[in-house]
């Protein structure tokens, strides 16, 4: 009984996967094109952020939910992407505000393959507010890759 408990707990922690990367220098040029780097990576739970490049890397197969954030400063617009292995899932856009900065998250639903890449990326402007983030985490991994 105890072995099957022991058992079923490991079983259920196994595959605790959760980010969240945040913060860019406020005005840093991302130009079109270009991935977003994070200043500071907030929580890392299953290590699958790296924060040098801006990308997460899926560690288990399974099913996602991914948060993304930008910002605008000063009326200028902006659009990004979220990639993962670069299909664009979801889009994101800050546009011009007759109050100077604006902001826009979007959330996603996505089934990731171990190994696949996450990543945010501009794909119109280039200077960013300094409120970026991503996030995510797993919902449920797949039973075949338990």
């Amino acid at each position: 009984m105890i072995h099957q408990y022991v058992t079923g707990f490991r079983d259920a922690t196994a595959d605790r996967v959760a980010f969240r990367a945040s913060g860019i220098s406020r005005g840093d040029g991302h130009y079109s094109g270009e991935r977003i780097i994070f200043a500071s990576l907030d929580y890392n739970e299953g290590g699958g952020f790296d924060l040098s490049s801006g990308t997460f890397n899926c560690p288990t197969t399974g099913t996602y939910f991914f948060t993304a954030t930008i910002g605008s400063i000063d009326k200028i617009y902006i659009d990004a992407v979220l990639k993962i292995d670069g299909v664009v899932k979801m889009s994101l856009y800050a546009g011009f505000h007759l109050q100077g900065d604006n902001m826009s998250t979007a959330v996603t639903v996505a089934r990731c393959r171990a190994g696949q890449s996450v990543w945010m990326e501009v794909t119109n402007g280039d200077h960013l507010g300094g409120w970026e983030a991503i996030s995510g985490f797993l919902l449920w991994p797949d039973v075949a890759s338990s």
